[in-house]
């Protein structure tokens, strides 16, 4: 394919549209970014009756070094959680006090840098337990009852100063299960939970107070001005996907009312397959095969190859051409329908309607079968290879709304959103929703090694400056430089938006409304897929498309 070259007014002669978008999405607002000398906050007013106890937060590393980092500090050292590089370099350290004595629970090789993670302590008056991404990875029963806490509380610590950002933090006055720290470790609280107590979402831009967002304890920052505050990367990208096997994987998100999607309806998701030989289901409500169920699905379609097709019982109603999807590869698709007649479909590869083989006419049925991802009918059609980000909308969403927000993930409290499946644990059998319908999937036939990296796409988050190369700013914790490479610039990072100062390749590149990309003076950004902007993509240098 002749090459088509892109300066700061991005030819017309691909798909790129400028225009205003809809729809802004945050993630997890703000984090605090510790220098590794002297920041900290403290506060002090928690309660001083505590006798079990969760804390959790969100960390993210710079430096690991030999020495000790704290995240969290409850009443005198009455619980703690931290890095404990003295003991050994990347080592997870939860311990608490019981009848003056410390317990203390280690986990080694815990971190790396350059990521985020969530951390978790319980204590339930019997039992400590360490969690790391929602993964329970240590426990021990050392007891007696727990000291009680002074009243005080820091984050990060004098002498033992976090190098990185945190983010999220939260305190409990009961042991949270294994079950309830997944489902709410990638959801900012309502703050009416049962048993919180305190909570520090650090989502001010400025100012030298950190507010309790479920209590009265309020942060005060020590040594920190208003760059401390940097967009939090927490909840940002995506962490892991399912790993499906082709043979008997799937999993059932069962058959809640907010799934009667009707025929007006969205569904996406980033898929990777290992084989496209056969049929197989990304998402259907064909479990049982009912009058007027469908399912949205890859391969062979109705006789040819690599095609993506929606299928209903005894027929097809909308089709692919062949080979717009590919094996081994991270692909973005999407099925939207506005009705039940012709000219109801599109499917979008990558964010690009694609012309249809086949646009039949068709009513869809709600039923009360089960909903089913990464299979088809009666449990068959089993997907192989990953797939990740499946959102269902009970909405039409526009083919700006689905470019603009493929490279980035949701909040989850979006109009219209029936469910969404983020796929970012390390563990479990419990598919999460994270939207406000909690229509939570159970695995079938899967274990907790199908749990797998992501690296579907790479959002820009923008909390550490304005450099392309710098790795902080990426999701990934990596700078995208590969044609493979997804890339989402979002519109939440606020003036740190991305500047290019050297020689780049991506995949497919999305820039949201609101934010931009500038490329400096004799500098080259290679896209090899699509390239949507609806910002500004400024600078003399050029966008390179192949």
């Amino acid at each position: 394919m002749e090459k088509s070259v892109l300066y700061s007014a991005i030819a017309t002669s691909i798909i790129m549209f400028i225009c205003i978008s809809s729809n802004s999405y945050s993630q997890s607002g703000n984090a605090l970014d510790y220098d590794g000398s002297n920041d900290y906050a403290n506060g002090s007013g928690i309660s001083t009756s505590l006798t079990n106890i969760t804390i959790e937060a969100w960390v993210y590393h710079r430096t690991l070094p030999a020495s000790v980092q704290r995240y969290v500090t409850v009443g005198d050292e009455v619980a703690v959680i931290r890095h404990d590089g003295a003991n050994q370099q990347g080592q997870l350290h939860f311990y608490i006090k019981t009848d003056d004595i410390f317990k203390s629970i280690r986990v080694n090789n815990a971190f790396q840098t350059g990521h985020w993670y969530h951390v978790a302590g319980t204590w339930d008056g019997t039992d400590m337990k360490l969690y790391l991404n929602g993964e329970e990875v240590g426990s021990s029963t050392p007891g007696g009852g727990l000291n009680a806490p002074d009243g005080n509380v820091q984050v990060s610590r004098p002498g033992e100063v976090m190098d990185g950002y945190i983010d999220e933090v939260r305190i409990w006055n009961d042991a949270r299960t294994p079950e309830e720290i997944r489902a709410k470790m990638y959801k900012t609280l309502s703050c009416t939970e049962t048993g919180l107590e305190n909570y520090w979402m650090f989502s001010e831009a400025s100012g030298s107070t950190a507010y309790d967002s479920a209590g009265t304890v309020n942060l005060t920052l020590h040594n920190m001005d208003d760059t401390d505050w940097v967009t939090s990367g927490a909840f940002s990208g995506p962490r892991n996907a399912l790993d499906f096997d082709g043979t008997d994987d799937y999993v059932n998100v069962g058959n809640d009312n907010s799934l009667d999607i009707g025929n007006t309806l969205t569904i996406e998701a980033w898929i990777k397959p290992t084989t496209l030989s056969g049929r197989y289901g990304v998402f259907s409500t064909r479990f049982n095969n009912d009058a007027g169920s469908f399912q949205l699905e890859i391969g062979t379609g109705s006789g040819s190859t690599n095609r993506v097709a929606v299928s209903v019982p005894g027929a097809w109603v909308a089709q692919t051409n062949d080979n717009v999807i590919s094996t081994g590869v991270w692909t973005h698709i999407a099925y939207t329908r506005s009705g039940t007649g012709p000219g109801t479909h599109t499917i979008y590869i990558n964010g690009v309607a694609q012309a249809l083989l086949l646009d039949a006419n068709y009513t869809f049925i709600n039923n009360s079968s089960d909903k089913v991802i990464g299979s088809g009918i009666s449990g068959g059609q089993i997907f192989p290879g990953m797939i990740d980000e499946v959102r269902i909308w009970s909405d039409l969403r526009t083919a700006t709304e689905i470019r603009e927000n493929m490279c980035q993930t949701l909040l989850g409290s979006e109009s219209d959103l029936a469910a969404y499946y983020r796929c970012d644990l390390d563990a479990g059998a419990t598919l999460y929703d994270r939207s406000a319908n909690s229509n939570n999937g159970t695995l079938n036939n899967m274990t907790d090694d199908d749990w797998v990296v992501s690296t579907a796409f790479n959002t820009w988050i923008g909390c550490s400056g304005t450099d392309w190369a710098t790795v902080d700013n990426w999701s990934q914790g990596t700078s995208p430089d590969a044609n493979t490479e997804n890339v989402g610039i979002p519109n939440y990072t606020g003036a740190n938006q991305p500047v290019m100062d050297g020689n780049y390749s991506c995949n497919n590149l999305i820039i949201s409304a609101g934010s931009g990309l500038t490329i400096n003076s004799g500098r080259i950004l290679t896209v090899n897929g699509n390239a949507f902007s609806y910002g500004t993509q400024s600078g003399a240098g050029i966008v390179e498309l192949t």
